[in-house]
């Protein structure tokens, strides 16, 4: 009967220390599941942050890449009124030194 009153305490025992140590368990799994949310929300805030400081990013760059293509098209057209106007002064400056050859010659 002694052996059988051990053997009970003993289970009684080891179910205690079961309970305790799955209670705590449970705890730190709470724990850790709450820290995780915790970071997971943050960094999906922190991916929301990021997306939108994309798209500002993404919106900046396409304007400077219109403001370019409208100077690259300024300087095209100023390049081909500078080549117009230097092919003008060129005739011209024909012109006059046929004139001024033409008059040194009367």
């Amino acid at each position: 009967m002694a052996q059988v009153q051990e053997k009970h305490d003993a289970s009684l025992l080891a179910q205690t220390k079961f309970n305790e140590t799955f209670g705590v368990l449970q705890v730190e799994f709470e724990r850790d599941r709450t820290l995780l949310q915790a970071e997971r929300q943050n960094l999906e805030n922190q991916l929301e942050v990021t997306r939108k400081e994309l798209d500002t990013a993404i919106r900046s760059l396409r304007l400077k890449e219109s403001e370019i293509t409208a100077c690259h098209e300024d300087m095209a057209q100023s390049a081909k009124k500078a080549t117009q106007t230097l092919a003008s002064l060129e005739s011209e400056v024909r012109l006059r030194s046929e004139v001024q050859l033409a008059a040194a010659d009367l």
